[in-house]
């Protein structure tokens, strides 16, 4: 008894009567904030605002717990200050966008400096950066050969073209083309004006005396009559044609039906119609690679085939021959020695060996095979 008199008495921190006033001023002051907050619907299970407030807020008598109001209106204030953050930074990324996009547009439509050609050709045409642009006739002088190297570009004036009275030799690449075009062609000269369109320029035009010329890999577009050849002994291996205004390939006098896709041209050296005309002139110069490439190929492959097959029943047998040696019984103990047995595994290596060989070359044969057709 004295010990619960010690308890409650007047030696405690508070008496029963004092917790039951503040017991009864936190449910009171909970009661008005739920009145205050009535309009709002809360679900079963939910927490009422009210409770939440006079729990932490320090709305209950005799509670000093207000550090967490403070916190929630710090916490409001980082929000609102991070939600205006990121719309300030949303619009300068826009406005930088913008800005970029009309930056690139101005520098694609600034103009471009360009080494005008006009005359005859020199011995050999450079590729440079930049397209060259045509402002008079060009030539291949008579008696001279001219070579262009691949992925040079011309840009044609109106009125202007190639007239080719020597031997040309054009050799672009299917990934470097050589680009003879109009200089409105916006993928070529990205200025504003008008758009490249059919009869832009003249074209280009193969005299007689051209025997010989070769265009491999060339792109000839816009212009009026494409290719225009006096002579049948020339090589177009192969050549774009896109969007000329009459004919896109004309040889002495005959329409060639070409589309908008790459086209070739060549005559033989078995041509019985070929008179007087030397042979290496029609001839290929890539025949020769051509062939050798094409054949021996078909040599790697039927040399490795055999190979490859002989060498893979041998390795089944080695191996077979090499596991029966490997067995701990007494007998094979007693009827072989370690040296049959080194001697078999070495079977076995060589005969795997050959096999990788033979299937190796017959891969290596039958990729170069397939390679020959591609120039």
């Amino acid at each position: 008894m004295e010990c619960e008199t010690a308890r409650i008495g007047p030696q405690s921190p508070f008496n029963f009567s004092e917790r039951y006033d503040a017991k009864r001023g936190e449910i009171m002051a909970r009661q008005r904030l739920r009145a205050a907050l009535s309009p709002i619907q809360l679900g079963a299970g939910d927490i009422h605002p009210a409770d939440c407030v006079a729990r932490w807020g320090g709305m209950a008598q005799g509670s000093d717990r207000r550090i967490p109001v403070r916190r929630m209106a710090w916490m409001l204030r980082r929000s609102a200050f991070l939600c205006m953050a990121a719309t300030m930074l949303s619009i300068v990324v826009v406005l930088a966008e913008d800005g970029g996009v009309k930056a690139g547009e101005k520098a694609d439509a600034a103009p471009i400096t360009f080494d005008t050609l006009a005359g005859n050709l020199p011995g050999v045409v450079l590729a440079r950066s930049t397209p060259y642009l045509v402002v008079g006739d060009i030539f291949v002088p008579r008696g001279t050969t001219v070579r262009i190297q691949a992925g040079t570009v011309f840009l044609f004036k109106n009125f202007t073209g190639l007239h080719v009275l020597g031997r040309l030799e054009a050799k672009g690449a299917k990934e470097e083309p050589i680009v003879f075009t109009s200089e409105h062609d916006r993928d070529y000269n990205p200025v504003e004006g008008p758009d490249a369109a059919p009869y832009d320029w003249n074209g280009v035009r193969i005299h007689a005396d051209a025997v010989g010329s070769s265009l491999r890999y060339c792109a000839v577009m816009y212009s009026v009559d494409g290719i225009i050849s006096d002579t049948r002994f020339i090589r177009i291996d192969p050549c774009l044609f896109v969007q000329n205004g009459n004919e896109n390939l004309t040889i002495e006098g005959e329409v060639h039906e070409v589309r908008d896709q790459y086209y070739r041209y060549a005559i033989s050296v078995d041509d019985p119609s070929v008179v007087g005309v030397p042979r290496d002139i029609l001839r290929d110069p890539l025949a020769r690679r051509r062939s050798i490439l094409r054949y021996g190929g078909l040599a790697l492959c039927a040399g490795g085939c055999v190979m490859g097959i002989l060498y893979s029943a041998g390795y089944g047998e080695s191996r077979d021959e090499l596991r029966s040696l490997s067995g701990v019984d007494r007998q094979n103990l007693a009827a072989n020695s370690s040296g049959d047995w080194e001697r078999a595994r070495d079977k076995v290596d060589g005969s795997r060996g050959g096999m990788l060989v033979g299937w190796g070359l017959l891969t290596v044969g039958a990729l170069g095979f397939a390679w020959t057709f591609t120039f």
